[in-house]
């Protein structure tokens, strides 16, 4: 699956890293997003295009 750039994705965030940013998951992509906290739901726009090697 390809994450698309520009598109808007909903996610949960499953846990925070090491400098406190959430961590989700977006068709077996690890995403980081700075601010979030474990336990939300948010809405988020992909900023690149990602595509499995």
């Amino acid at each position: 699956m390809i994450v698309e750039k520009n598109k808007e994705y909903i996610v949960d965030i499953i846990d925070n890293g090491y400098e406190g940013e959430g961590i989700a998951k977006i068709e077996g992509f690890t995403i980081f997003i700075p601010g979030a906290i474990k336990g939300e739901k948010i809405k988020i726009e992909a900023a690149e295009k990602v595509v499995p090697n």
